[in-house]
């Protein structure tokens, strides 16, 4: 990473994962380059951030329920939509179709967004069309889904 890159990026938003933010603002600023190898060896210990591996922990959290995620989810985009970037009206709207997706059962309107722009913002994802595709559906689904069931 470039040091320039680090001076535009802090301070890191608190209660979120600061390579996520790295990224963001790379893609703001310029671009992220893919290197097809393994540059560090991953470590896995009992006070690690990430469980990347889904390795069961000592003392884990107890996991957060649907509406905390989606209260989550909401949040990232929204201290994403502050950034000063070209691509700020589009995260703004996202964010916005994300609290209306909140407070419904489902939100159409939020999955054809994503669905719309899928290339760029699941770019990242090894994953074929139809994994996308299904990733995008649970999308829709807010809050007072729950309630149903």
């Amino acid at each position: 990473m470039k040091s320039s890159l680090l001076a535009i990026a802090l301070p890191f938003p608190p209660d979120f994962h600061y390579d996520q933010w790295l990224a963001f603002i790379a893609c703001c600023s310029g671009s992220i380059d893919f290197v097809n190898e393994s540059l560090v060896q991953y470590r896995i210990h009992n006070d690690n951030c990430t469980n990347i591996l889904a390795s069961p922990k000592i003392g884990a959290k107890t996991k957060a329920n649907a509406s905390e995620k989606l209260l989550k989810e909401s949040k990232w985009l929204e201290i994403c939509a502050s950034k000063n970037s070209e691509s700020q009206p589009f995260i703004q709207a996202l964010y916005q179709k994300s609290l209306k997706r909140n407070r419904s059962v489902f939100d159409l309107p939020f999955g054809i967004m994503i669905w719309k722009n899928r290339n760029p913002l699941l770019h990242i994802m090894k994953k074929n069309g139809l994994s996308k595709f299904f990733f995008v559906l649970r999308k829709i689904w807010g809050a007072k889904v729950n309630l149903l069931f």
